[in-house]
Order: C-alpha cells, then structure tokens, then sequence
C-alpha cells in the first residue's frame, strides 16, 4: 500500500477542519452574553425579547415569595439605582439568593408589562478584588 504523502496530508487537513467547524457550530448555539440592566434597558426594548440573560443586583426588601415558596417576583436593579427590572422566577432557588446578591437571569421580557420573566436564576458569589457597589 503506496499512500500519496499529499493525499493523506488533505485528508487529514478535512477531517480537522469538519471536527474544527462542528465544534465552533455547537459552541455557537450554547454561547449565550448577558446584559446588564443599564444596558438592556438603555435599548429601549418595545417588544417581547425571548431567550437573552440579563445581570443585576437583587433589590433589598423587593423578593416576595408566594406559598409554595417555589414561585417569586423580585427587583433586579443595576450599577445605577434607578435602572430597575421587575423579575418574575419559578423554580428552586440558589441558597446564596438573598437581597443585594448578584444573580444572572435567562429568560424573555415583555416590554408591555416591563416584566423578566427568568426561566433560569444563576448567583454569583462577589469576588473579594471586585470592588464593592455603592
């Protein structure tokens, strides 16, 4: 068996390149950035805005959980105090979520009702070297 050096050499070369492209294409439908509410809400948004992540702080005072526990509404404000978004979430929440913690919501917001509705809630445990928000 008398193989072509050039032959294997592009053979090899298509075969990674298929692997390379399958790998950027999944990562491309995981990959999903957040927002923060100054950003989202310096759109402007008018419409309903489906499967996005939005960043913020979790209001002192605003969580208000109903019976089953499992069902809460919450205020998620950014670095600015008066950027705030009305946060709907059911589901089993983090032990670390608590007012003033810094959360990642996934979810779609209804720019009628100015409501997020989080189908995910994801906290962050500040780090010691960020500085802390006033």
């Amino acid at each position: 068996m008398n193989a072509n050096p050039t032959k294997l050499f592009l053979g090899g070369l298509l075969v990674a390149l298929g692997i390379g492209f399958l790998l950027y294409a999944s990562f491309q439908d995981s990959a999903m950035y957040y927002l923060t509410v100054d950003e989202f809400l310096a759109q402007h948004p008018t419409q309903k805005e489906t499967g996005m992540r939005i960043a913020g702080i979790v209001v002192p005072g605003s969580i208000q959980r109903q019976n089953d526990m499992q069902n809460i509404t919450f205020i998620i404000r950014g670095r600015s105090e008066q950027s705030t978004m009305s946060v709907s979430y059911k589901g089993v929440v983090p032990d670390i979520f608590r007012d003033g913690a810094s959360i990642v919501l996934e979810g779609s917001y209804n720019a009628e009702k100015q409501f997020f509705h989080a189908i995910t809630l994801m906290t962050s445990c500040p780090s010691k070297y960020e500085a802390k928000l006033k």
